[in-house]
């Protein structure tokens, strides 16, 4: 049996566990955990038993232990079962011990950000967003970032911080965050065990309130003093304005 390389989709982290062999006589037995994918109609014998078909190693586990740890971005792909071995050593056992294994997601949802850093190339504000679409008993933080693209590249935490505890909707990105280098404000859930690798994602509005064209004409006539009228060209944008 051959591993499957062709897979492309994440499995929600987890540790497998089993109970301890029932055989008395273990001093010689180790466990093999693996993941098989779902029995196929070409893979079918007459035989009483299943086979299980594109099966991959993830590891072994010692006498004694009755877990074994699936390491964080493990590709699902078209699997679908863990099977557990016990092995001699002589052989590995024929008939597994199998589980269907649930590929948990989460992400949050309903992502909003509004800007009110008045600077071009530069944020500031509050990144609001909804409950985790799924498995939020699963969810134990959030990381909030600014990243060159949708997917998280080149990300940059915040000044003010990037981890939100589970029971927050909100994080506030700290003025003046540099923004010139990146495209997108992206959020990941967060499991005990690690940080999701697709995060959700927006396109912020970088807001540009800046006066142009300012004038003064100085109609103090003495040295060393001033006085008359100073103005300016309102910003296009004012809507984030309070004050000039």
């Amino acid at each position: 049996d051959s591993a499957n390389d062709s897979i492309d989709s994440h499995l929600m982290d987890d540790s497998e566990a089993w109970s301890p062999f029932n055989d008395s006589n273990d001093s010689n037995v180790s466990a093999v955990a693996g993941v098989s994918a779902r029995k196929y109609t070409s893979c079918e014998v007459s035989a009483p038993r299943p086979r299980y078909c594109n099966r991959y190693l993830l590891g072994q586990s010692p006498v004694g232990s009755t877990t074994f740890m699936v390491q964080s971005d493990q590709a699902v792909g078209n699997f679908t079962h863990f099977l557990v071995y016990t092995r001699s050593s002589f052989t590995e056992q024929t008939t597994p011990e199998v589980n269907i294994f649930y590929d948990a997601s989460s992400s949050v949802s309903d992502l909003h950000f509004l800007d009110q850093d008045l600077d071009l190339g530069e944020l500031g504000g509050a990144l609001l967003w909804g409950e985790p679409d799924g498995n939020a008993d699963r969810v134990k933080e959030f990381h909030v970032y600014v990243a060159a693209d949708d997917t998280g590249a080149n990300k940059l935490a915040p000044k003010s911080g990037h981890v939100m505890p589970l029971g927050t909707n909100m994080a506030d990105v700290a003025a003046d965050t540099p923004f010139a280098d990146f495209a997108y404000i992206i959020a990941y859930t967060a499991s005990t065990l690690v940080e999701q690798t697709t995060p959700a994602a927006l396109v912020p509005h970088d807001t540009n309130s800046t006066a142009t064209n300012l004038t003064f004409p100085d109609f103090d006539l003495d040295m060393e003093d001033v006085a008359g009228i100073f103005s300016w060209e309102a910003p296009d944008d004012v809507s984030e304005e309070i004050g000039r």
